[in-house]
């Protein structure tokens, strides 16, 4: 899956996996989760 996600108003450089903790933790942030699998 490849998809851009803008967080807007991060100053300065940070690396991915910061901003990839931020959104998730945020449940304001509207972070594009995937469906959740489903058992066979």
């Amino acid at each position: 899956m490849i998809f851009t996600f803008v967080w807007a108003g991060w100053e300065g450089i940070a690396h991915d996996s910061r901003v990839l903790k931020e959104v998730a933790f945020n449940p304001n942030s509207g972070f594009p989760f995937p469906p959740p699998v489903l058992p066979l």
